[in-house]
């Protein structure tokens, strides 16, 4: 039963709208950050989480009763996705622990599009050591 629910879920998350054709209005303005989604599609071609599919996703999320099923929704829902600094933040506020808040680090690396805001998303982090993981977790890599 709990597959069928998260089958549902995940499938609600994925036919949602997730385009970037609106700015972003309800995400915060941190230092440095991209607040304006077209601003990175016109700057780099990736599709990028839209907010409103940022909020569909945290909502559904909090609707998720253990941490399993929650990331396996975030994967499924950040397939194909790109997100910000920002939008990462936000995901990670579903998170009560340094732990879980690297899962979501996890699934979202490689999918960052400013990654010159990857202090943002470090402060989130009680510890040094976590904060570390997560840099190593985002920071960009050279393929050859």
């Amino acid at each position: 039963m709990k597959s069928i629910i998260l089958a549902t879920l995940c499938l609600t998350v994925l036919s949602a709208p997730l385009s970037a054709d609106n700015e972003e209005k309800d995400i915060p303005t941190w230092p440095h950050a991209i607040t304006n989604t077209s601003d990175v599609r016109n700057r780099y071609h990736f599709n990028l989480l839209s907010p409103e599919g940022l909020k569909h996703i945290i909502a559904l999320a909090k609707e998720v009763s253990f941490k399993d099923d929650r990331m396996r929704l975030l994967e499924a829902a950040l397939t194909e996705r790109h997100v910000t600094a920002a939008q990462c933040v936000r995901l990670m506020e579903l998170a009560d622990f340094d732990d879980e808040r690297l899962e979501i680090v996890r699934c979202v690396s490689g999918r960052l599009v400013d990654p010159e805001n990857i202090p943002d998303i470090q402060d989130e982090f009680s510890f040094t050591s976590n904060r570390d993981k997560a840099l190593e977790l985002l920071r960009p890599r050279r393929g050859f």
